[in-house]
């Protein structure tokens, strides 16, 4: 055997092709040999890691989502306030409209509307 593959290393040595095919099947052999011939404490803890892999993932999807969410909400009603306060100002600039009229209107105090 060691004889067959120092005679084959010698016939397709420098072939890229074949060296990544050689290598490519080592490491399925490799990896073949450690599913299947592991004990059963190791097949244990390999499952134990891939469903801690998961439960990371799992929970990364979520919390990534929910401050996704979170962000957007926060987003649009900055983005609403800040239309309010456009529409504040413009109705302070107007004839016949009270300040207490406004703050029925949009919800904001007097107070934060003369800070406006």
């Amino acid at each position: 055997m060691v004889e067959d593959e120092t005679i084959l290393s010698k016939i397709y040595k420098g072939d890229k092709e074949v060296h990544m095919v050689k290598k490519n099947l080592e490491n399925f052999l490799r990896q073949f040999d450690e599913a299947f011939y592991c004990s059963e404490e190791e097949l244990q803890r390999q499952i134990d890691e891939e469903m801690k892999e998961e439960g990371f993932k799992e929970g990364f999807d979520s919390g990534f989502n929910e401050g996704l969410n979170k962000g957007l909400n926060e987003g649009r009603d900055e983005g609403s306030k800040q239309e309010k306060i456009k529409l504040i100002k413009a109705m302070l600039k107007m004839d016949g409209i009270t300040k207490e009229q406004i703050s029925k209107l949009t919800g904001f105090t007097i107070e934060e509307i003369e800070n406006l």
